[in-house]
């Protein structure tokens, strides 16, 4: 299997923006524009299931079961909301690495192909997630020596790093063939970033400065919640602050998402089509 280079794989994201620069922002105004607006209001709105106010400043916390449901299903809707305007983001990526048309249409692809990308994320979140508890599981097991402990989770850590990029490409192989099943998307994944996941983490690690400034962006936003949690008088209450965070941070990655998330998402769209054709050239040669 050949190796892709992740130098042009950006070099010709960076072209196409250049080419289609103004049609790519309108798009990705709209799409930054609704997942940051969900994200805020689901912030929002799990924040109100756990707190009664009254003028502004919290009198009570409840917390029980009838919140913890309302708040799993709240976060639940909201995160396959966010995996089929993403898909949709991914299917407008692919559009533009083959010179298609597209418009701000493609962003529904997602939810036009609403099971076949459903089933293989639930999958691929329960995989990744029972790999996390095993991972957990065997840690504990080694928790009388402290440093076995730590070498055994970073080990358990770096092999769930290792199947998330093995598995990363289910999504984009269910949006080019929606008859595939589930579990075959997630195969066809496997075979095609064999031998290329140090080269997709290469991908990634290029972009380290996209990742820091989303980091920054989460503490700086998160800073008057953070303030308050530490008990630090900043004259807001608990609410306000909690307000006033997550606008910030639905705001910060708004801005640095319009910005840079483009590049990012075309890079990745590049390395799947090398990755797939790749894969198809070798299996038609064994044939």
């Amino acid at each position: 299997m050949d190796v892709f280079d992740h130098k042009e794989l950006k070099l010709r994201a960076k072209r196409i923006l250049r080419n289609r620069g103004e049609q790519i922002r309108k798009i990705t105004w709209i799409y930054c524009g609704v997942a940051a607006g969900i994200t805020l209001l689901v912030d929002l709105l799990s924040f109100l299931l756990l707190y009664s106010t009254t003028s502004g400043s919290i009198i009570t916390f409840h917390y029980g079961r009838r919140f913890d449901t309302a708040d799993f299903l709240l976060s639940f809707t909201s995160s396959m909301f966010i995996a089929l305007w993403n898909a949709g983001y991914i299917h407008l990526s692919l559009g533009l690495l083959r010179g298609q048309a597209v418009s701000e249409q493609s962003l529904t692809e997602g939810f036009r192909l609403f099971w076949p990308i459903i089933r293989v994320t639930l999958l691929w979140d329960l995989i990744l997630f029972g790999l996390s508890l095993a991972v957990i599981f065997i840690s504990m097991l080694f928790s009388l020596s402290a440093l076995l402990f730590y070498a055994v989770f970073l080990a358990g850590f770096g092999y769930i790093l290792y199947m998330s990029y093995r598995l990363g490409f289910a999504v984009y192989i269910t949006l080019e063939s929606p008859q595939m099943g589930t579990v075959q998307a997630l195969s066809y994944s496997r075979r095609f970033t064999e031998e290329n996941c140090w080269n997709l983490f290469r991908l990634d690690l290029s972009f380290w400065w996209y990742f820091a400034l989303s980091v920054l962006v989460a503490l700086v936003g998160s800073l008057p919640l953070l303030l308050e949690l530490w008990e630090v008088n900043i004259g807001l209450s608990p609410l306000v602050s909690f307000f006033l965070s997550s606008t910030l941070c639905a705001l910060g990655n708004f801005l640095l998402n319009v910005k840079f998330f483009p590049y990012l998402a075309l890079s990745h769209a590049g390395a799947f089509l090398f990755l797939r054709d790749d894969y198809l050239s070798q299996e038609q040669l064994w044939y």
